[in-house]
């Protein structure tokens, strides 16, 4: 974990007013936050992807069905862009 984000969530909480994270793991930046939502992983999610460094793109199939409640951060944009505020 960055050495920030540490020191901001731990020793300044009253800078910090809530911290949601989307994660595959209970990392450390996630052990910080107020709510953590599951994110899916690569194996479980559609995807267009391109490479630093040269012009391809790779297709990302989904290989299984995402686990419990987890979506791809694609659509956990568009369902924070649908909701209300």
């Amino acid at each position: 974990m960055p050495h920030w984000s540490k020191r901001k969530s731990s020793e300044d909480s009253s800078a910090r007013v809530f911290t949601v994270v989307s994660e595959q793991f209970l990392i450390g930046t996630a052990r910080y936050a107020d709510l953590v939502l599951p994110a899916a992983t690569q194996l479980e999610q559609f995807d267009i992807m391109f490479s630093w460094g040269h012009l391809y793109l790779s297709l990302n199939q989904r290989a299984i069905e995402p686990f419990g409640e987890a979506v791809p951060n694609t659509e956990l944009f568009r369902r924070l862009a649908r909701s209300p505020p």
